[in-house]
């Protein structure tokens, strides 16, 4: 306590002893479209909420600091930042407070252009993802297409009618590479004030005595957290996993305490104002707004270990977003250990492992639930000793395929990733990957190899879930 009261005094103390400057500067988001030609849709609430949250995330900081050379850390160059929406609008006012008038400029300055830049990248990094497995798919296409046409001198009866289905089939996944090629990923928003130099000072005066003392116990309390960081590997919050992954925090879910609540309830049916209830309804909107933005339909849910709460996270969000009104499909793709039907009170004498060995059809296999008739669960079966060699067959893409004919979106629970191989098979076949991160368990090294193996088998790594918070 001691030390907290230290440190908490030198950073008043300190920021006590320099005048402070304020600069502003507002920045007009645009919506990237892959129909440019067309009038764009307003932004809606959330997604400027979401934006807003953006302009203070690592990844514009370090490209300030690559411009300015700062040499301490990304929080302390963000601390004096702040940023709101004006408004209804879909313009951000970025601020930034410094010791004199020319540093408050060019941070204000700095971090409008960043976040620009920054969230260029991130359109562009999801606009390569979905245009790989788009690529993946024509391709093993074009390999059947050949096939079919190699017969035809032979074979010619029935031959141009399979050629004929096959050119059909591929069709659609050329037309959705053709609006992903086109989607400017340069237009995400302009400058429309930049930053000024300001007239005048702002903030309380000096309090030398409590500045110099704290100063002491901020430089201590400096010294032993770099020590403890270093000994200690696990997470240190949100910002640590968006570094670790190098994808941003979608949400943050605390954990639930309630008497008489099983663990396998659903909380977000049990529970529905409460805490986690209201984490599952933002990661919901954030990954709807990457479903409209970037064509996501399928999107995979995997942790770096077992028992991380990915089974927890995945259902919740299914029945969240069933409550829309969307139609879901949840597969539950962990064969070794299946878990996922307890969430719903079902049996799990069938399910996905059937369907992959061929004994019954997707839709034979799948589950309705009472009261949420948009949701459809896939149970996944009779467990499975080695079903990595399953999960690599085509059965699998069609049972994708045939789930997002009928549904909006397709949620795939998946094994631990560094345990198992099965969710790097997924990972090129999915739209996009959401982690799952256990706050009291996970490690950097853990999160960072997760985000490494994952994009090095071809996934698109869209986000990040913390979750067992302390409540």
């Amino acid at each position: 306590m001691t030390l907290l009261g230290l440190v908490g005094g030198a950073v008043l103390g300190m920021a006590a002893l320099r005048p402070a400057y304020e600069s502003r500067a507002r920045v007009v988001v645009h919506p990237i479209t892959s129909e440019p030609s067309k009038a764009p849709e307003p932004i809606s609430t959330e997604v400027m909420a979401t934006e807003r949250e953006l302009v203070s995330a690592d990844g514009v900081a370090e490209l300030v600091q690559q411009q300015t050379g700062w040499k301490g850390t990304l929080g302390d160059l963000r601390r004096p930042l702040s940023a709101s929406v004006v408004g209804d609008t879909q313009t951000l006012s970025i601020r930034y407070r410094a010791n004199n008038p020319e540093r408050a400029r060019v941070g204000a300055q700095l971090f409008a252009e960043s976040y620009l830049t920054y969230r260029s990248a991130m359109a562009n990094a999801t606009r390569d993802g979905s245009r790989k497995n788009l690529e993946a798919a024509l391709r093993s296409l074009s390999d059947r297409i050949k096939g079919v046409r190699s017969q035809l001198a032979q074979t010619p009866e029935g031959t141009q009618a399979a050629n004929d289905v096959l050119l059909q089939e591929a069709a659609p996944y050329q037309n959705r590479l053709a609006e992903v090629n086109v989607i400017d990923t340069n237009a995400a928003g302009s400058v429309v004030a930049p930053a000024t130099l300001p007239a005048s000072q702002s903030g309380a005066g000096p309090l030398t005595g409590a500045g110099v003392g704290a100063a002491v116990g901020l430089a201590i309390g400096l010294a032993t957290g770099s020590m403890r960081r270093a000994v200690d590997r696990r997470l240190r919050g949100r910002v640590d996993l968006e570094t670790q992954l190098d994808a941003p925090v979608l949400a943050s879910v605390p954990r639930t305490r309630r008497e008489g609540l099983e663990e396998t309830a659903l909380v977000t049916l049990a529970l529905p104002d409460g805490p986690a209830a209201e984490a599952y309804r933002r990661l919901r909107a954030r990954i709807l707004t990457m479903a409209d933005r970037w064509g996501l339909k399928t999107v995979m849910v995997a942790s770096p270990m077992p028992e991380a709460g990915t089974t927890a996270i995945v259902a919740n969000l299914a029945v969240s977003m069933a409550t829309t009104g969307k139609h879901v499909a949840l597969i539950a793709a962990d064969l070794r250990s299946p878990g996922l039907h307890r969430y719903f009170g079902m049996d799990n004498d069938y399910g996905l492992s059937n369907v992959l060995t061929g004994e019954l059809a997707p839709g034979e296999a799948v589950r309705r639930l009472p009261g949420l008739e948009t949701l459809q669960v896939l149970p996944a079966g009779p467990a499975l000793a080695e079903p990595t060699d399953l999960l690599e067959s085509g059965p699998l893409r069609a049972v994708l395929d045939d789930r997002s004919e009928v549904s909006d979106f397709v949620l795939i629970e998946a094994p631990a990733a560094l345990q198992s191989a099965e969710a790097l098979t997924l990972a090129p076949i999915v739209d996009g990957i959401v982690v799952v991160a256990d706050a009291r368990h996970a490690t950097r090294d853990e999160v960072a190899e997760i985000g490494n193996q994952l994009r090095l088998v071809g996934g698109n790594v869209v986000g990040a879930v913390l979750c067992n918070l302390p409540g």
